[in-house]
Order: structure tokens, then C-alpha cells, then sequence
């Protein structure tokens, strides 16, 4: 159990690593348990006599489980897993983003492994300078834009050696990997996904 002013010792960390209270609830009871709510991070502090023991996840560096500390290091501890709280939970998760992004650019599984015929290849043509001329009218970043324009504009190379499968497989790749490493608002990504599935769909089977 702590007291008072070790509590608010605490307290002052928390602020100090750019973090609201608020965002915590604490059990002061024979261990102190200070937990960010709605996620798993945690830290515990036990007394030891005139010593600290301390656990926390994120774990901080140089803060072991068994180790004995004195109160004052044990605020840094509290400051330092604060901070890595913070960047944690600010710290976008690229995998579940790049899973729904994938559904948003969702492709028909019936898509052919044929290769494009010569009227295809002219439509496909065709089909590239929309998507162009689509993307400049977006409001995206200027590095968005072009990275997107640029992979956009590789289709007529990709289609005269790729089928129609493997063409599928490589735009659906880079798009989806482009667009979540961008981390484009899901303003942008929706305006992006329709694009290409009102100027796709048919030819590669995209969803609509």
C-alpha cells in the first residue's frame, strides 16, 4: 500500500509523460496496481520494508521483477512505462489496418488465370488514365499521390506479361501495403477503394 504522496508522485509522472490520470484506475491495497483502462497495460508496486519491488507491462528497461529499488526510482519507472504507454497506444497497428484494407479492396475470387486479350489491354489503357485523373482529384498528400500514381501506372507493363490472377495478386499487394504504410485517413482509403473498383470492376473482377 502506498501513501498519499507516493500516489501523487505517481500522478505527476503520468502528466509528465504526456498522459491523462484519467485514463488509469488504481487499487491501493496490500500491492499497488495502476492499470491504463481498455487496454492491457499494467504496472504493480510492492513494499519491501525500506525497498520497492516492481512489474509492469510494457516491461522498462532496467526494471526487473525481483529487483529492490529505492522510492525514487521507482517514480522513473513509472514515467518510463507511462511513455511507453503512450507510444503504444499512438503507434498505429499496420497489420489490422492492412486486414481491413484488404476488404475494402476486396477482389471477385472467380477472376481468371487468362491472359489479357489485345481489346483488354487497350481497355485496361484507358482504364489506367481514369484512375489517374480519378487520384489527382482525391485531396491526398502530394507523396501519396504520386507513389499511388506511379504503382498505378506500372498496370500496362504488369498486364501484358501478367494473367488476369496474377495481375490481381500484384495490385492487390502493393496497393494495400502502399495505402497502409501511407496511413491515409479512412476518408482517403474509402475514396481510393471505390476508385479503383468503379474503374476496375468487370475487367479484373473486382468486387462492387
Amino acid at each position: 500500500m502506498l501513501f498519499k504522496k507516493q500516489r501523487n508522485d505517481i500522478f505527476s509522472a503520468i502528466v509528465a509523460a504526456g498522459l491523462q490520470p484519467t485514463e488509469f484506475s488504481e487499487k491501493n491495497e496490500e500491492k499497488y496496481i495502476l492499470v491504463c483502462k481498455g487496454t492491457p497495460y499494467n504496472m504493480s508496486i510492492s513494499t519491501v520494508g525500506e525497498y520497492y519491488q516492481s512489474k509492469s507491462f510494457p516491461m522498462v528497461e532496467g526494471f526487473g521483477g525481483n529487483d529492490f529499488q529505492y522510492w525514487s526510482s521507482i517514480v522513473l519507472m513509472c514515467q518510463g512505462w507511462a511513455e511507453l504507454v503512450k507510444e503504444e497506444s499512438e503507434t498505429p497497428d499496420l497489420w489490422a489496418e492492412a486486414q481491413a484494407n484488404s476488404k475494402l479492396f476486396a477482389f471477385n475470387p472467380s477472376v481468371p488465370n487468362e491472359m489479357f486479350n489485345g481489346t483488354e489491354l487497350r481497355q485496361l489503357e484507358g482504364q489506367v488514365r481514369q484512375l489517374v485523373q480519378g487520384l489527382s482529384v482525391l485531396g491526398l498528400p502530394a507523396h501519396a499521390q504520386k507513389l499511388l500514381t506511379d504503382t498505378v501506372k506500372e498496370i500496362p507493363e504488369k498486364a501484358a506479361r501478367f494473367t488476369k490472377k496474377e495481375l490481381e495478386g500484384w495490385f492487390m499487394g502493393a496497393f494495400i501495403s502502399q495505402v497502409t504504410n501511407l496511413a491515409l485517413s479512412p476518408e482517403h482509403v474509402s475514396a481510393v477503394a471505390h476508385l479503383i473498383k468503379t474503374t476496375f470492376f468487370g475487367l479484373l473482377g473486382l468486387g462492387q
